[in-house]
């Protein structure tokens, strides 16, 4: 017998950690921001945080057969306190307005899964002014597909807006030859041997030692990227509560064997480094960070060259180079996929005043969250 239960109390979250590690390895497009390890972390550090003008609790749908977890919705509400006529609920994933990608887990070929979480999900949204925020996901997400079947009246689907995503495909066969043509485009080997005429050089695809120690050396290298820039970072990386969540999240990812953080060793001293997540022939790119000093080597592309011919020799086929189309990631790019934020509501003469107030909640999160 199927059924749908919701979590709301953190102490079910982690009861749930090893039902959803066990989906999560059942699903193959499943990426690392839908592990349980980053889901868990975020609550963690950012969800169970009282703040004076957000209310949010913990909203995980699961659909189970018996004992087996066919789906885990990973969600949470967030309710804006009112202070005029109108408060607004959101329906979040967790950790996803801080990640590249978000979506749902749905066991494969489970489109009837999928539909009973869009139907259960649209019951609720014409029940009261909801918005399920669908942040970043692919076209072919399994519960966007089951929101654009079930359509009818009282309901309203709408692409707020979309990022292009750089992606490097590389085929099974002839994949060493791609690369080399990649390391020519972007300069990577004659770069590498002018700066190692000054000194010896050295890259290493994955942290040695401890985490923390190969962390303290990226955020360094992050923090110099950036001094010589007009503009300030924002994000996880850059924010003292983000870089809370980051130390944790880092070493939860290590222990599932999907951290990569990669640096490029000048004279012992790392001078580049990558901070990226891999999943079986997939590699997930988020930040880079070098030493301005040596920008006339091009760092950055040297570092993501070493990444992208090391993880393609051990077999990795999909590099995401995630958000964002500028050169330094569309040179190395075979194509740039749409990821689209996607809003669902209840229709009627109430959805625009909903939408509204839930664009203002979104920035006002935004705000808070890294504070």
């Amino acid at each position: 017998m199927t059924t749908v239960e919701v979590l709301d109390d953190p102490a079910q979250l982690v009861r749930l950690r090893a039902a959803w590690d066990r989906l999560w390895h059942e699903v193959p497009a499943a990426h690392p921001f839908l592990h349980w390890a980053w889901a868990a972390t975020w609550w963690d550090h950012f969800g169970a945080v009282a703040r004076p003008a957000v209310a949010t609790r913990l909203r995980v749908l699961v659909v189970r057969d018996g004992d087996e977890v066919l789906a885990i919705c990973p969600w949470c509400e967030v309710t804006t306190r009112p202070r005029g006529p109108m408060s607004v609920r959101t329906l979040v994933g967790l950790g996803q307005e801080d990640a590249d990608l978000g979506g749902v887990l749905i066991g494969p070929g489970r489109s009837e899964v999928a539909a009973l979480v869009a139907e259960v999900v649209a019951d609720e949204l014409r029940a009261q002014p909801t918005v399920l925020n669908l942040t970043r996901v692919r076209d072919d997400d399994p519960l966007l597909q089951a929101f654009q079947a079930v359509g009818g009246p009282g309901l309203v689907l709408q692409r707020e807006s979309t990022d292009p995503f750089p992606v490097l495909d590389l085929p099974d066969e002839g994949s060493s030859e791609v690369v080399a043509l990649l390391l020519k485009r972007n300069d990577v080997r004659r770069r590498w041997r002018r700066l190692g005429e000054t000194g010896d050089l050295r890259f290493v695809p994955r942290q040695e030692g401890p985490v923390d120690v190969a962390l303290d050396e990226f955020l360094r290298l992050h923090d110099l990227r950036w001094s010589v820039r007009d503009d300030e970072p924002n994000g996880i990386f850059a924010t003292r509560r983000g870089r809370a969540f980051v130390r944790e999240v880092s070493d939860r990812l290590d222990e599932a064997r999907m951290l990569e953080l990669s640096f490029v060793l000048h004279r012992g001293r790392p001078v580049a480094a990558r901070y990226g997540l891999r999943r079986g022939s997939r590699y997930f790119g988020l930040k880079s960070g070098w030493d301005p000093r040596l920008a006339r080597y091009g760092p950055g592309h040297m570092v993501l060259g070493k990444v992208v011919e090391h993880d393609a020799a051990e077999g990795v086929r999909s590099f995401e180079l995630m958000r964002g189309s500028g050169s330094h990631k569309t040179s190395w790019a075979t194509s740039v996929q749409p990821v689209g934020y996607w809003t669902v509501s209840a229709g009627g003469r109430t959805d625009a005043a909903v939408r509204t107030a839930f664009r203002a909640q979104r920035a006002l999160r935004h705000r808070l969250r890294h504070r």
